[in-house]
């Protein structure tokens, strides 16, 4: 009978800690790359939202001044 129930994070680690060595170093290498992969892909995704949003004229333009100000709350 188990008496606390483990979450899938702490399962993952124990498994893990089954592991070789060398094949742990290889997983955390291709979480990395995958992590990578997946903030590419955040970022690519972002830039098509923008450009869509800029070229339908739903996108505000300016300098970093302007940013500022407007972070502000100045007119």
């Amino acid at each position: 009978m188990q008496d606390v129930a483990t979450s899938p994070y702490q399962s993952a680690l124990e498994h893990i800690d089954l592991l070789a060595l060398e094949d742990q170093e290889a997983l955390i290498e291709e979480v990395h790359y995958r992590l990578i992969d997946r903030r590419r892909s955040d970022i690519a995704r972002n830039a098509e939202e923008t450009l869509s949003r800029f070229r339908r004229g739903q996108a505000e333009t300016g300098t970093i001044e302007d940013l500022r100000r407007a972070l502000a709350g100045e007119p």
